[in-house]
């Protein structure tokens, strides 16, 4: 038997049924994002989608909200889109909509790939309605893993992603410009959000990627599961408010 995962949902089982046993209290980046949108997300949301792709978590919630518009430079992903209702190609730095105009703005991995972030946060302030909210997950560029990320070059990222995580989506360049607990928290305030909450969440798929590494990543997770190390973790989730 194998001790490599032939694709990423056997990966996937595997890492979660380990960690049910040996760290049953492990979140998800993933968990607090939907947590996120569980609580802003009603009837009468209109949400944008801010480089929405092909898909995502938002297909979860599809249902619930007035309006979801896709917006991605992208125009084959957003061709495939099935979850939005409305799609503009547009680039982040300027969203082609009125100010004032949309409750949610979520951001699902993307602003790894800004190269000018502190603009695209500006003109989501802008067409966010006050009490509106910029929901996003993100990479940590603090943990180690994320780290080497950056410094890789994009083809053995790309290889890399496609041989040991058997993750075969488009894989885009990245710049890591607001890639840290602070950095973000200082992006926020400057361009006008006042109250600026930002989670941090683990994933132990990228050091976990053949079987004999999975134990090994989960007592990693374990290890920055509390206050002193948590500034380790891979994921950044945060909810920033319009006041």
């Amino acid at each position: 038997m194998s001790i490599f995962f032939s694709n990423n949902k056997e990966q996937k089982d595997y890492i979660w049924e380990k960690l049910n046993k040996k760290h049953p209290e492990f979140k998800t980046g993933g968990y607090f994002f939907r947590k996120y949108l569980k609580i802003y997300i009603n009837n009468n949301s209109i949400i944008i989608d801010a480089g929405c792709g092909d898909n995502g978590i938002l297909s979860e919630f599809k249902s619930i909200p007035k309006l979801i518009i896709g917006v991605d430079v992208n125009k084959k992903l957003l061709d495939k889109n099935q979850i939005v209702n409305k799609k503009i190609i547009a680039n982040l730095e300027h969203i082609p909509l009125d100010s004032n105009s949309v409750d949610i703005v979520i951001s699902e991995f993307v602003l790894e790939h800004l190269r000018s972030p502190s603009f695209v946060l500006k003109e989501i302030f802008r067409v966010l309605k006050p009490g509106g909210v910029f929901i996003f997950i993100t990479p940590n560029i603090i943990n180690p893993i994320m780290a080497l990320c950056k410094i890789l070059p994009h083809t053995i990222h790309v290889s890399l992603r496609k041989t040991l995580l058997k993750k075969e989506e488009e894989t885009h360049f990245t710049y890591y410009k607001a890639n840290t607990y602070r950095k973000l928290l200082k992006l926020g305030a400057l361009v006008g959000f006042q109250n600026c909450e930002i989670l941090r969440a683990g994933n132990p798929e990228y050091f976990g990627f053949c079987k004999p590494l999975v134990s090994i990543s989960i007592f990693f997770e374990k290890l920055i599961d509390n206050n002193f190390l948590n500034i380790l973790k891979m994921y950044l989730v945060g909810c920033f408010k319009k006041e």
